[in-house]
């Protein structure tokens, strides 16, 4: 327990168990949860998208409609609430809700996501404002909600409300960082102050680069390891905002990802086909035949399997597939892709033929590696991170990182926690030597126990 309790909001996009897309949810689920029994009073702030179901998680009317600025308008937004428990304590979700925005099939990948985020963000903070709870730390993930640490330092700087507040900006993935042209500045209520005008990332004088604003007004900025930190400092890995985060470096900090342990428990995960822990792995076994068999694979005790979990996007899916693709299997190997969900969202790709997607092809694969290779191309993160991970006994999760793609998985984390072993490249940085220290021992003893 802390003995100087602090009053955070954390901001996001989508948050673990209602919206999930990738690991952004993950840590914005686990993260409040360990702050909460740390004796943080913490709150989280999301979107209310359609597939969300209000019965489901017992979501709640906070406030009735109130207007948001946007533009030279107003628009109505209702604040929903609802609560994720924890050994901790319960820790309070706020909804934003608009049907407009909102009520769709998906989370991105819309014309209007920036009208869309920058609606989230301005409803959050004049939503906590009737509420009255005021925030001593208000916590921005990604993007999305970058336009946060713009406001506090502008529109909101005279605000007493917000006087005290300080703003601490995660960066999950530097190569997504919401550009967009001058016209969003107007919809944010920022466009007297202009572009950004940096002498060494001209880039920045002439778009609205969100993830670039949060950088630039935040009061401390992380990522996700303390190597990664000092990588995105160099022109290789910066994605071109290196210049601008040496400018900052000094509000800059690595926090190493972490996962949720009361979800990720081999020993009491609903999901599991068999349930195991340290003492005794003989559940794994049971869990990797049952893979094998939703793979279509041929089911073996002691075929080894590897495994991967990931976008199917570039870089992501590129930085391993392609070099274990360029030579044949072993006949004894056996290799499952489970691709996480499928979004190509990056503009720079290579030609079609040479896409790791089409590479990826269940059928292609499967006429090359016969009973040796499947693909699942499925947006099933329960059955991906639930049933690869564990199943991989004695196997290696493949979790290797891209020069372009350098932020950590937390793959990693997930396989560590039930006794999977890695295969990785030198480039784990911070993760390395804890992985080796945490994932030994399980090692060891599933060795030990395949052996006897």
């Amino acid at each position: 327990m802390t003995d100087s309790p602090l009053r955070i909001l954390l901001m996001a996009a989508e948050m673990v168990p209602f919206a999930k897309t990738g690991g952004l949810a993950d840590v914005t689920g686990a993260l409040p949860k360990a702050l909460k029994m740390q004796g943080h009073d913490v709150r989280v702030a999301m979107p209310r998208y359609g597939r969300i179901d209000r019965e489901r998680f017992q979501v709640g009317e906070a406030l009735a409609s109130y207007p948001v600025p946007m533009d030279d308008h107003s628009e109505d937004a209702a604040l929903l609430h609802a609560v994720v428990t924890s050994a901790g304590g319960d820790v309070p979700v706020y909804m934003i809700d608009n049907a407009h925005y909102y009520d769709r099939d998906g989370i991105y990948m819309y014309e209007d996501d920036a009208d869309r985020f920058i609606f989230f963000c301005r409803a959050t903070l004049e939503g906590i404002k009737r509420v009255g709870w005021q925030p001593d730390v208000i916590h921005c993930h990604d993007w999305h909600t970058a336009i946060v640490p713009n406001w506090l330092k502008t529109i909101y700087k005279d605000d007493p409300f917000y006087t005290n507040t300080a703003c601490v900006y995660t960066i999950h993935n530097l190569a997504y960082q919401g550009v967009f042209g001058y016209r969003v500045l107007e919809i944010a209520g920022v466009d007297e102050f202009g572009f950004i005008a940096h002498p060494d990332t001209p880039a920045l004088n002439d778009v609205v680069d969100f993830m670039g604003r949060g950088i630039y007004y935040a009061d401390i900025i992380n990522t996700v390891s303390e190597t990664y930190a000092n990588e995105i400092l160099m022109p290789e890995f910066g994605e071109g905002l290196d210049p601008l985060l040496r400018d900052r470096r000094d509000r800059l900090y690595g926090v190493l990802n972490g996962i949720d342990t009361e979800i990720n428990n081999p020993a009491t995960d609903q999901f599991l086909v068999k349930r195991y822990d340290i003492g005794n792995l003989a559940g794994k076994v049971e869990c990797k035949l049952d893979l094998q068999r939703e793979a279509g694979l041929p089911q073996s005790r002691t075929t080894p399997l590897i495994g991967i979990i990931s976008r199917l996007a570039v870089p992501q899916a590129d930085r391993d597939v392609p070099n274990l693709q360029r030579s044949d299997f072993a006949e004894d190997l056996r290799w499952l892709g489970y691709v996480s969900h499928a979004l190509a969202l990056r503009a720079e790709r290579p030609e079609p033929d040479d896409r790791p997607a089409l590479r990826l092809h269940p059928d292609r694969a499967r006429n090359r590696w016969p009973g040796r290779h499947s693909a699942q191309l499925r947006p099933n993160h329960r059955r991906g991170q639930r049933l690869l991970i564990p199943a991989l006994r004695l196997d290696g999760a493949v979790c290797g990182d891209h020069p372009r793609a350098r932020e950590l998985s937390l793959s990693q984390h997930l396989a560590t926690a039930h006794a999977t072993s890695h295969v990785g490249r030198s480039l784990l940085g911070d993760l390395g030597p804890a992985l080796y220290r945490a994932v030994s021992p399980c090692d060891r003893h599933a060795h030990r126990a395949a052996a006897a």
